[in-house]
């Protein structure tokens, strides 16, 4: 999802509502826009490299299937 509104933390919140073991990853170029997110939600911010963000994914999937 790119958003503005609603606010990441509540497509969060909702989304561990739905699918409490949904891996999350934050990626954002707002990063003093967050402070409503959560500390232990994941995050990535931009700019970033193609091999980071293939590393945070690996990271929340070995999380997924722990």
């Amino acid at each position: 999802f790119i958003t503005k509104t609603p606010p990441a933390a509540v497509l969060i919140r909702e989304a561990h509502q739905r699918a409490p073991a949904l891996p999350t990853l934050l990626v954002t170029g707002y990063a003093s826009e967050t402070s409503d997110v959560p500390a232990e939600v994941p995050r990535i911010e931009k700019p970033f490299r193609s091999a980071e963000l293939l590393a945070r994914i690996a990271q929340l999937e070995g999380t997924a299937s722990a």
